[in-house]
């Protein structure tokens, strides 16, 4: 299986080490996995990436896929698979197609009513781009540091006043559902002051995700700000990397999840719009800040189910084992057409054949074959090609031969096979006018040139044969003296000759194989001529009687 119209593509081989498969869950493939070869696939593929495609092993139906999140310089991919099981797991890359549109589509990635996301995937500069489309772009403020995170780059915040400013925007005033997410690897915990992932607040109050301030019980636990503090009974660990969710639905219920589980509900006032920015590890001031690094930060318009919240989490991230070669897309429609051949004489094609004389499941070869009496160059149009089946008797006539072979598959793993190809021909005795024993003419042959012809007997009559031969050598070099040769079976012996034996004049020769023993073909064969191309040959009034 191929997906028709990419040139390459490369095995990757995904290692769920989990006891249990993953559902939806996006695979996450940084570019570093593909070693050096990325420089390769990248010149392979659109300048702009578009033409990226993920597939099954088991079919070409592409996966949803998201790049992550610079195409110019992309930290990675991320594959959404409905069913990962336990193991190994392989997929395939595709690229190389110049007519392609943009496959990477966020959405199809991380599901609809995603509002602000923010992949921290640039790795350098002072803005954080939303990756949702909604333009929601941060500016970092304070200089919050670029390092390496879960996924790719992330940003390292250190407590003290650095964050980054979102914009207020229509599009995160979220006063009904909402789902606010985050990777988080605190440096330190809640119990000096607040330490805010993501809020909306300033003078009013929309939405706060932080670690709680509280020195007793409730120090470090996840907490909710939305006009009162609601605090989890969880609490992420120090230096460790932590995936932490809230969701509201119906404007109050309010739900906060660590690590995919569900850690706390709570009825909470309903949550108010406001004309405040949005910041990412602090709140406006900047004001209880975020100690520690931050990754992949999304927002939704809408409250996301348990079970995506548990697709976007893995105990063990799967790993990328390993990737294959490049595999090159095998011959859709491919021609071979070999050297025209110059016989040097007139000839007459009688067959084609080939082998192997079957193929391979899903694949054909179709041979064609052209022949004419004037030279012609390998690429030229005329003389017409013949399409000829395997083994075809045929009764072509000519001097300069060319053959072509054509290969088809619809397989992506198996090629059509050729090992040879074989052509049948003998060579054509010309009607010579100048030298006959009776007109109007004679044939004609050269040095080493061979001539046969089919001679059909019946059983239980006498068999004789006659012929007027002449040979010289006028033309230079010595020559050998040319016989009739006749056999087959139903005659003994199966092969009898008359061997000429003067020079420049015409010799009659006279072959007797008595009475054939049954009806059957022998063949009258001219031979053992000089191979003395200047040599000539000549043979007149043939005579069969029986």
């Amino acid at each position: 299986m191929w997906l028709g119209g990419w040139k390459y593509r490369r095995k990757i081989t995904i290692n769920n080490s989990l006891a249990y498969g993953l559902s939806d869950y996006q695979v996450w493939i940084p570019t570093s996995a593909f070693g050096s070869n990325w420089t390769l696939i990248r010149s392979s593929a659109q300048p702009t990436m578009a033409d990226f495609r993920f597939t099954p092993s088991t079919a070409v139906v592409s996966l949803p896929y998201w790049i992550d999140s610079d195409t110019t310089t992309p930290n990675g991919f991320r594959v959404k698979i409905s069913t990962l099981p336990a193991g190994n797991n392989t997929i395939y890359i595709y690229y190389g197609n110049s007519s392609a549109v943009a496959g990477s589509s966020v959405t199809a990635v991380w599901g609809s009513g995603l509002v602000g996301y923010w992949p921290f995937g640039e790795g350098s500069g002072t803005t954080a781009k939303d990756a949702s489309g909604n333009n929601n772009n941060g500016t970092l403020t304070n200089s919050p540091t670029w390092v390496n995170g879960k996924y790719g780059t992330s940003l390292n915040f250190n407590g003290t006043n650095n964050y980054v400013n979102v914009p207020d925007a229509n599009s995160l005033d979220i006063t009904n559902a909402i789902t606010v997410e985050a990777w988080i690897n605190p440096a330190v915990s809640g119990n000096s002051a607040y330490r805010t992932f993501l809020a909306k607040r300033n003078v009013g109050v929309n939405y706060e995700l932080f670690l709680n301030n509280d020195a007793g019980a409730n120090q470090g636990r996840l907490g909710w700000y939305s006009g009162a503090v609601v605090i989890s009974n969880n609490i992420p660990a120090i230096g460790v990397w932590t995936h932490t969710v809230a969701t509201v639905s119906g404007g109050t219920n309010l739900i906060m999840y660590v690590n995919g589980v569900p850690v706390h509900t709570a009825t909470i006032a309903a949550i108010s719009a406001n004309a405040d920015p949005l910041t990412i590890g602090s709140i406006v001031g900047p004001s209880e800040c975020f100690s520690g690094i931050m990754d992949e930060v999304r927002i939704y318009n809408r409250t996301l189910s348990e079970s995506e919240i548990k697709s976007h989490y893995a105990p063990t991230e799967p790993t990328i084992s390993l990737v294959g070669s490049e595999e090159g897309l095998f011959f859709s429609t491919g021609t071979y057409r070999f050297a025209v051949i110059d016989t040097a004489s007139k000839v007459v094609i009688s067959s084609v054949s080939w082998n192997p004389a079957s193929q391979p499941g899903s694949t054909n070869i179709s041979v064609g074959i052209r022949i004419s009496s004037y030279s012609f160059s390998i690429n030229s149009s005329t003389p017409a090609w013949l399409a000829v089946s395997n083994g075809q008797n045929l009764n072509l006539h000519g001097r300069y031969i060319q053959y072509q072979s054509t290969f088809t598959t619809t397989n992506s793993t198996t090629t059509p096979r050729l090992e040879d190809i074989s052509v049948t021909y003998r060579v054509k005795p010309w009607q010579e006018k100048s030298v006959t024993r009776t007109p109007p003419n004679s044939f004609g042959f050269g040095g080493g040139e061979i001539w046969t012809w089919e001679v059909p007997v019946k059983s239980g009559s006498p068999l004789t044969i006659t012929a007027y031969i002449r040979y010289n050598s006028e033309y230079g070099g010595s020559a050998t003296k040319p016989k009739l040769t006749l056999s087959g079976v139903g005659i003994s012996p199966t092969s009898i000759s008359a061997t000429g034996a003067a020079e420049n004049a015409w010799e009659l020769l006279t072959i007797n194989p008595g009475t054939p023993s049954q009806n059957t073909i022998l063949t009258l064969r001219a031979e053992g001529f000089s191979t003395n191309p200047g040599a000539k040959f000549y043979i007149d009034d043939i005579n069969i009687s029986q």
